[in-house]
Order: structure tokens, then C-alpha cells, then sequence
């Protein structure tokens, strides 16, 4: 009998915190779930924390060398048996009795989007609902969302959604193992690609932690150590616009505009000693601006591009 759902979490060097995610998601009652666990290559004690729960034969362990978390969950879509697909981060965790109803809620849809709580440093704000309302929504409304500032309910996050096997298996959407962030958003447009009916619904069913020494954090400022990182993020955009290019016009020129900010932003969170990146984010700001000024005066108006050509030349 196959499970329900398979439940995929990437693990490196998350000794402190993996436990509670483990555990969050074997407590988890009336559903019929595989947790499908893949260590990319943890050189903490990861390894010995995950093997206090093999006594559960609901969690199968893969490991590899490190890789990279695209290539970790990779190893996951490839094993997983479930009806559905849910990813969790090792850093979080998910709400109590929350997967049985999104499971149960997504039967008859190809994908689900939920609420969830955010967690800094272990301050919960359980008062921001970023999701207010349920229902059907369309496909141009998630796609949009990947790239505009403010609808961060939907965005390109894989963990506050639900996602079918099958779509994933007949159409052959993995990560791409180039990318390690923003990897989540890439795949999340490709799948979207694939799928028509998205239902979206107002429940906390996940907690995001976010810490000051977090994979995000790291992106306020860009040095020798994490250039490589940022780089992947840079092909994974260049390879979103393929996508919103070919799909639809009007999304298109936002999201020529948001690898605008992006491009702004990189250039000035860079060291100094990463001058070649901050040449390169300046030529992509420049390129993208000669782009935005072959659109129409209905896309962009005349003082909006003369605003962007300033901020191109200043870079701010």
C-alpha cells in the first residue's frame, strides 16, 4: 500500500534542529505518510540524530556526499511513493495535526498553498496572517506572485505548498542541481507550468525559522565566500525569464523590472573584493534597463523609465 504522501527534508549540518522536525512530522495523525530523509553530506553529528528515529519504519535515509540541497531533494522526488509531495526544511517544523488536512484538501487539486507562522530566532509572530482568504486562484496570480514584493504568501517557497506526484514524475520536473537558491522558485514556475488547478487556503500549517546566521541573511551581504551561492541564484533567474518570456507579456515586464532590483541590490551588498560580480550585476541592471525601454508607454511610463535610467546609472 502506498503512502498518502511523501515527506522530503534535505539535511546538512542540521544537528540542533532537525530533531524537532522529525518529530513534528511523525507525530502527525490520520495520515498515511513516507518521510523520506536525504543527508547531503552533514560533518556534524546530523547523521546520529536522524538514526534515534530508524526504529520508525515510516523514514527511509539516503545519504550522499555534499551535493547540494536541489540535488538532495532530487534523491527524494526520485524515491518518493506518496500521492503527494510535501517538502520541510531541517530548520522548521510543521503545525500540529496540520498534514492530514492539507492532504485531505488537496484531493481534486494539483496544488495547495497554506499560511504559515514565521519564527525569528525563536520569536514567533503569530499575529501576520499572509494569506487572508481561500479559493481557487489562477495560474497567472501564483506565477506573478514568484516575483512581486508583498504577496509573500504565495511566492516561490516549496514548503507551504502541496504538490502532486504525478505531475512531477509524467512531466519530469526536478531541481536543478545548479542552482542552490532560489532553486525552490525554479521549480515551483515549472510545475506550475504543468498544473491548472491551485487552491489556496488561510491556515498556519508551517513555522519558519529564520536565524541571524540563516542562508537568507548571508544574502545582505555577498563576499568570496557566498559569491558562488548568489552566482547559482543569478543562472536560476536567467532561467525563470525563459519561462515568463514564452508564458505571458504583461508578467514578463514586471519581472524584467524585479531582476532590475535584484541585479541594484547584488551590486551594492557585494564586497569590494568581489569587483568582478559587481561589474557583472551592473552589466545585467544596464541590460535589463535597454529591455524595459523597448516596452510599451503601457508597461512603463516615460518619468517611470526616466526613473529607472537614473537609478541604472547610480545604482540604487
Amino acid at each position: 500500500m502506498y503512502p498518502e504522501v511523501s515527506v522530503i527534508i534535505p539535511v546538512y549540518n542540521a544537528e540542533k534542529s532537525v530533531a524537532r522536525c522529525i518529530e513534528s512530522i511523525l507525530a502527525q495523525k490520520d495520515i498515511e505518510l513516507e518521510l523520506i530523509i536525504v543527508n547531503d553530506g552533514s560533518i556534524d553529528n546530523s547523521e546520529q540524530v536522524i538514526n534515534r528515529y530508524n526504529f520508525d519504519s515510516r523514514l527511509y535515509y539516503h545519504k550522499q556526499d555534499n551535493k547540494g540541497v536541489s540535488a538532495a531533494r532530487n534523491v527524494g522526488l526520485i524515491h518518493a511513493r506518496g500521492e503527494f509531495v510535501v517538502f520541510v526544511d531541517a530548520d522548521d517544523y510543521i503545525v500540529e495535526d496540520s498534514l492530514a488536512k492539507r492532504i485531505r484538501m488537496c484531493e481534486g487539486h494539483e496544488m495547495l498553498i497554506s499560511n504559515y507562522f514565521l519564527n525569528c530566532d525563536d520569536n514567533y509572530d503569530t499575529s501576520r496572517r499572509l494569506i487572508e482568504t481561500e479559493g481557487t486562484v489562477s495560474k497567472d496570480e501564483v506565477l506573478g506572485a514568484l516575483v512581486k514584493e508583498g504577496l509573500i504568501g504565495y511566492q516561490g517557497y516549496l514548503w507551504n505548498k502541496v504538490f502532486a506526484t504525478k505531475i512531477i514524475k509524467e512531466h519530469n520536473i526536478f531541481f536543478d542541481e545548479f542552482v542552490s537558491y532560489g532553486e525552490d522558485r525554479l521549480f515551483v514556475a515549472r510545475y506550475l507550468l504543468k498544473c491548472n488547478d491551485i487552491f489556496v487556503e488561510s491556515d498556519n500549517v508551517y513555522c519558519y525559522c529564520i536565524y541571524n546566521d540563516s542562508a537568507m541573511s548571508e544574502f545582505n551581504k555577498i563576499t568570496r565566500a557566498n559569491k558562488k551561492k548568489v552566482f547559482s541564484e543569478v543562472y536560476g533567474l536567467h532561467e525563470l525569464q525563459k519561462i515568463i518570456k514564452n508564458y505571458n507579456k504583461q508578467l514578463f515586464c514586471s519581472f524584467v523590472q524585479y531582476e532590475f532590483d535584484i541585479y541594484i541590490h547584488f551590486y551594492r551588498n557585494s564586497n569590494l573584493s568581489c569587483w568582478l560580480f559587481r561589474i557583472y550585476c551592473r552589466f545585467l541592471a544596464f541590460e535589463r534597463y535597454i529591455m524595459m525601454l523597448t516596452f510599451g508607454d503601457e508597461d512603463f511610463t516615460i518619468k517611470t523609465k526616466m526613473i529607472l535610467g537614473i537609478r541604472c546609472i547610480i545604482m540604487k
